[in-house]
């Protein structure tokens, strides 16, 4: 069994590619302290290369605006900055793109820079050089609207100039990241010409989830279109019933920014309409954020499982039964009795999906969900697992083991099936488990942009109970 964290690392969840988040680095500066102007030079009494950071070196630090001698600025300037691509005549995939807009933040007391695009971000010292500033650390940041692909900056120098605007280049690769074994990867050498202009560009939050947002099982999380402080608002999921779920920051949570929120790993309510509110959260430049749409950012929850008897699903009348086949019929491979539960192999069109869901009731005492199964057309593209949680609580992940013995043939509707050896299959209840716990089954599915998947691995149930 895992913790939902479990359940992030099978999930193939569309905000998470490789993301890093470097904590905010003040350079010590050269002897002497002084401050920099807008073209590197020094405006105060610093040593050769001396960058002065707020209460390190001399008095006052800061970034000049006007050149040598020039008025010094306190705080952060904002611009969104565009880079435009040159792969010096090598051939490029069709619908490579040619420029790449992130935003870029510069902060004149710690003599840093923030980029970022999109849930990836980076902070890095700078230092002056003739003419504007180099940004020290290499970075790679994705290129929004073009999935897959990157930009990979090894070096990076600007300038700020009187009126307010940014320019500079830089020098680096970009890249196609198809994923491991996909066979959709580039690289190319390239060169950059940036331009920026003061950030008025209202951060956009979306929800990104590689599951289904109706599920209240599913993980989700909302990124921002660029990094945002530490010390901003959090985004509140409000269900229509009053309910209210803060989320958390995605990855370890930084003072300096932050560029995507975590649902927390609890079971939302079933038939319930939710909303997520972005009151005040702004952007370094005070811009405040906004959903894509009009709409703003919400969904509603699918309508609760069928509530089931400990009875080896005996009682049940139906063919189906909370998403499953019932299998009942003469020659069926029923594991006990005269039913059991079957999801079939198939071949999904969605990356994460339900397979089943049932409730069932707790009574007091009781630890464990357990039920006996039998795998079926066994296959190893596929991640299965069982969620299991009580509605407002937390989620425990149950993992199949894998099987060991022998295989038999058998058929299911005039079907062959190859069936694995039966199993039983047990799951700690949560801690906070209420009296009614909600069990499901799903499939997460691995495959390569632009490839068919391979089918899932079915699987047959009986003795569902809570012990």
């Amino acid at each position: 069994m895992k913790s939902l964290a479990g359940l992030m690392v099978l999930a193939a969840l569309a905000f998470a590619v490789g993301c890093s988040a470097k904590r905010l680095q003040a350079d010590a500066g050269g002897p002497g302290g002084g401050s920099i102007g807008i073209d590197g030079g020094a405006t105060g009494g610093g040593g050769p290369g001396g960058v002065t950071t707020a209460g390190a070196g001399g008095a006052g630090g800061g970034i000049g605006t006007g050149g040598a001698g020039g008025t010094l600025f306190t705080g952060r300037r904002s611009f969104v900055v565009t880079s435009t691509l040159d792969l010096g005549g090598n051939p490029a995939p069709t619908g490579a793109p040619t420029s790449h807009v992130f935003t870029m933040v510069v902060d004149g007391d710690m003599a840093t820079a923030i980029l970022g695009a999109g849930i990836q971000g980076f902070v890095s010292p700078i230092q002056p050089t003739a003419g504007g500033f180099r940004v020290t650390a290499p970075m790679t940041l994705p290129i929004p609207g073009a999935p897959a692909w990157f930009v990979y900056y090894t070096d990076l120098t600007f300038a700020l100039d009187p009126t307010g605007l940014l320019n500079g280049s830089g020098s680096g690769q970009l890249t196609l990241n198809g994923g491991g074994g996909c066979n959709r990867n580039y690289n190319s050498a390239a060169t950059m010409s940036l331009t920026g202009t003061p950030d008025t560009v209202a951060p956009v939050l979306t929800i990104a989830s590689a599951g289904d947002l109706t599920d209240p099982f599913s993980s989700f999380g909302v990124v921002s279109t660029e990094p945002l402080p530490g010390q901003t608002a959090r985004p509140v999921l409000r269900a229509a019933s009053g309910d209210t779920v803060v989320l958390s920051p995605s990855f370890t949570p930084s003072d300096t920014f932050l560029t995507g929120f975590d649902k927390p790993a609890v079971v939302l309510r079933f038939g319930e309409q939710y909303s997520i509110d972005l009151t005040g959260m702004t952007d370094f430049a005070g811009n405040a954020a906004v959903a894509p749409t009009t709409d703003g950012l919400g969904f509603t929850t699918v309508a609760a499982p069928p509530l089931v008897a400990a009875d080896g699903f005996e009682s049940v009348t139906g063919a189906t039964l909370g998403g499953a086949q019932v299998l009942s019929g003469a020659g069926d491979p029923v594991i006990n009795g005269t039913h059991s539960l079957y999801v079939p192999s198939e071949t999904p069109t969605t990356p994460t999906k339900t397979e089943l869901a049932l409730r069932l009731p707790v009574s007091p005492g009781k630890i464990v969900v357990r039920f006996a199964y039998r795998n079926v057309n066994l296959s190893s593209a596929t991640n299965t697992y069982f969620a299991i949680g009580s509605v407002g609580g937390s989620i425990v992940i149950g993992l199949l083991p894998s099987d060991t013995g022998a295989t038999t043939t058998g058929t299911i509707a005039g079907t062959q099936v190859l069936l694995g050896p039966l199993g039983t299959m047990t799951i700690d209840l949560p801690a906070d488990v209420t009296d009614e716990i909600v069990l499901e089954r799903v499939a997460q599915v691995v495959a390569c942009p632009g490839f068919p998947a391979s089918p899932t691995q079915g699987i047959i149930i009986d003795d569902l109970r809570i012990e």
